[in-house]
């Protein structure tokens, strides 16, 4: 079981019985895909000041299944959100999606709003996060777990 403890800075790892295995310092990780066949696991992460109506810098971490950063790859600033079901803050990239099927595993991530880049597709291979699509058209719509652009591209993740 992987946790991503937003407000402790870090990810945890707990064995199938539940007991802790161990912890790694990641800035306020805020999603977390597990690769079901490697353990490999990917985070998005925000770092400097968050808060409500500010921007944050985000990353893509890639790590090994023993918790080694594989690699990363900047992302544009998020605006923080105030969540207001909860009461905390929700960083503006919104529905990643790891699929592990993809042979490179793809991480799919949905920026509303973003200006020229809204949805992206990054591929995690030879050591690497690679921006390999990017739907720019600013009508780019959001439907359960199907992303499509009105121009009729769609991809089902």
């Amino acid at each position: 079981l992987y946790v991503a403890d937003f407000g402790n800075d870090r990810v945890q790892v707990f064995r199938a019985d539940g007991s802790f295995e161990r912890s790694l310092a990641v800035p306020a990780p805020h999603w977390l895909g597990v690769h079901p066949e490697t353990n490999e696991f990917f985070v998005l992460s925000l770092s400097g000041e968050a808060g409500p109506g500010k921007r944050a810098a985000q990353k893509l971490l890639w790590f090994s299944a023993k918790g080694e950063e594989i690699a990363a790859l900047a992302l544009p600033s998020a605006l923080v959100q105030v969540d207001y079901d909860g009461g905390g803050l929700m960083p503006f990239f919104a529905l990643p999606c790891l699929d592990w099927r993809s042979a490179p595993p793809v991480i799919w991530l949905i920026q509303p709003g973003a200006g020229e880049e809204h949805l992206w597709k990054v591929e995690a291979r030879e050591k690497a996060l690679h921006k390999a699509l990017v739907f720019a058209d600013e009508r780019a719509c959001v439907t359960g777990t199907t992303l499509f652009a009105d121009g009729g591209d769609m991809t089902s993740v």
